[in-house]
């Protein structure tokens, strides 16, 4: 590596760090930074270590103990609105589906019985297969008076709505 010397400032610095780090030395000639940083090294090698008495009185101030805390009740308090809340919420839905079961429904209506072809329609229909115009003619005349009779069947079942 290409470090370059430390100029006579930093020196300064490294000795009044040491002097720090060693206990040696006064506030005065000793910058700020350096003194915060010697502290921080101390405190992660292990010096500098909190008695005991100090500790527990910290740590009871910070997290009293178990029998020191209020009662939680955070869980409980709302467990009852929530409970309550899902029971509610199944009672109306087993009503809604008891309401939609119990409906009156209408009986489902006969089916209109359509009225047969009648056998001379039948031949007629034999006969237009053939090809003949006559016999074609024939079957739409026989044709339109059938549906005129099946749409009468239709129209007596279901009358016409206003």
């Amino acid at each position: 590596m290409n470090e370059r010397e430390p100029d006579e400032r930093e020196r300064r610095e490294a000795e009044a760090l040491a002097r720090a780090l060693e206990g040696d030395g006064t506030a005065e000639d000793i910058p700020q930074d350096t003194l915060q940083a010697a502290a921080l090294l101390r405190r992660t090698a292990g010096e500098g270590d909190l008695p005991a008495d100090r500790r527990r009185a910290i740590l009871e101030q910070i997290a009293p103990e178990p029998a020191d805390r209020p009662a939680r009740r955070g869980r409980l308090r709302w467990l009852v609105p929530a409970g309550t809340a899902v029971v509610l919420a199944l009672v109306v839905a087993v009503w809604g589906f008891g309401q939609l079961t119990s409906r009156k429904v209408a009986p489902a209506p006969e089916p209109v019985r359509l009225p047969s072809p009648a056998l001379e329609l039948l031949a007629s229909q034999a006969r237009a297969a053939s090809g003949s115009s006559r016999d074609l003619a024939f079957l739409g005349e026989s044709m339109r008076s059938y549906r005129r009779t099946l749409y009468d069947a239709l129209a007596e079942r279901y009358p016409e709505r206003s």
